[in-house]
């Protein structure tokens, strides 16, 4: 294999490689991360240990290589906990490689955050990183790409990895300015869902404590750059959302124009981006509307959205089709934590630049319409929490029909997401919301108990 195959993939292990320095051979056995084109990350073993290796290739590989490199250092010199890099050196195949001591046990922060079942657990993980984060900061370091998943417990410990996220603007003796501390802090909590950010916010003193700033000008500043944190973070995520990464796959022809998830891709999925319309037909029809068609095949959900006339597709020919609206909400939704059935595919029928038919592939969904609530219960609870979330993230729904909220037990699901979107102002968004909010009402009697508590708990 040369540095200008492009072919290496996680079908390729187990691999032997050669290091260009003279070191032993590095054997890859098994893939853990791999990014198509760019970054294969694998477990192997090295000098009879088991290792973490990071294989790079590509135009820019050497670039990434040596960032990796220069984070891990970074790190190091911080006194921060993180793999120890064991070999960072070319191989004979052309690909660069870094070598890391494998951390045995090691979970990621974000499997210990999920599987934290009460508040108290939560605030270990985040006490232990913003301990972490205001030590990188005392030593004029930060993660640019600050997110759970970038860091490991093994035991009680936490590491820090992916040096390639890694940032020293100034000297390594002197701490990061205060206003990158902030940004970099309001990236962190931005990752947590909003329900958690005072718990987050409660966390402060762990971080004061490794990089000590004004308590009270760090609170005020911080609220205002967390909700642009918040903001960037969301829109990020719906562009990531429609163009090809580790997370997604986006195909453009003339005739069509297709996104889909990487981990849904199978004979199914390809099944259905060869004939939409006669895949649909193998499927359970849910609705036959003139505006748009559902149905369900296994366990997915399939909505068409029909061209009603000559004059609607006209009007439609130039604009992104509601399929496409619905997908980018999805993850609007999904960067928000707010939860709707996982959108599996969108594809857009085209003839060149103008856009026909629009197909919408997601997970069924399990909860009952919300209409079917009579009384105070706890997924009442949660429709009210979830209008206030709307409301700090100035999200509208656009057809809040009580049909458009699933709710099981504690959990709401929200769907038809193509009339959805957000507001950048509040006077503008305020616009949007009164509708949202007198639709939703109308659901239930003026003098019902659940339009009463509906009344007072919405914003």
């Amino acid at each position: 294999m040369t540095d200008s195959d492009q072919g290496l993939t996680p079908e390729h292990l187990p691999w032997t490689f050669e290091p260009q320095d003279g070191s032993p051979a590095l054997v890859c056995e098994s893939a853990l991360r791999f990014l198509p084109g760019r970054r294969l990350v694998c477990a192997g073993r090295w000098q009879e240990q088991s290792v973490v290796v990071k294989l790079f290739w590509g135009q820019k590989a050497r670039r990434y290589w040596l960032r990796e490199k220069q984070g891990a250092q970074w790190l190091a010199a911080a006194g921060v906990a993180t793999p120890r890099l064991q070999l960072a050196s070319p191989l004979e195949n052309g690909l660069l490689a870094l070598v890391f001591e494998c951390l045995d046990p090691a979970e990621s922060a974000a499997r210990r955050w999920q599987r934290s079942a009460h508040e108290a657990e939560k605030k270990e993980v985040l006490s232990a990183l913003f301990g972490l984060t205001g030590q990188c900061h005392q030593h004029g370091c930060f993660q640019s790409d600050l997110h759970l998943d970038n860091f490991l417990f093994s035991g009680d410990r936490l590491y820090a990895i992916d040096g390639d996220g890694m940032r020293q603007p100034g000297a390594s003796d002197k701490p990061l300015s205060p206003r990158n501390c902030v940004r970099n802090l309001a990236l962190f909590i931005a990752q947590l869902p909003l329900r958690d950010e005072k718990l987050a916010l409660s966390c402060l003193p762990d971080y004061l404590q490794k990089n000590p700033l004004p308590p009270d000008w760090l609170a005020t500043v911080l609220a205002k750059a967390i909700n642009r944190a918040r903001r960037r973070r969301r829109h990020a995520y719906i562009q990531k959302s429609t163009r090809s990464c580790t997370e997604f796959v986006s195909d453009d022809s003339f005739l069509q124009h297709s996104v889909y998830r990487r981990d849904g891709d199978g004979p199914q999925l390809q099944a259905f981006l060869a004939d939409p319309d006669g895949y649909m037909r193998q499927g359970t029809l849910l609705k036959d509307g003139n505006s748009a068609t559902v149905v369900r095949v296994g366990d997915w959900v399939i909505k068409r959205y029909n061209l009603k006339n000559l004059v609607h597709a006209i009007s439609r020919g130039l604009r992104p089709t509601r399929a496409w609206i619905s997908w980018r909400n999805a993850h609007r939704l999904k960067a928000s934590a707010i939860d709707t059935p996982e959108a599996i595919a969108v594809v857009e029928k085209r003839f060149g630049l103008w856009r026909r038919t629009g197909y919408y592939v997601t997970r069924a969904a399990q909860g009952h319409s919300a209409e079917n609530l009579t009384e105070i219960s706890p997924s009442a609870q949660c429709l009210a929490e979830l209008f206030q979330l709307f409301y700090r993230l100035k999200i509208y729904h656009g057809d809040c029909k009580a049909s458009n909220f699933l709710v099981t037990g504690n959990q709401v699901e929200v769907i038809d997401l193509d009339a959805m979107g957000e507001c950048r102002y509040q006077w503008r968004y305020l616009h949007h919301y009164r509708k949202d909010r007198k639709r939703f009402l109308r659901n239930w009697p003026k003098d019902s108990e659940l339009g009463s508590y509906f009344d007072q708990h919405l914003p």
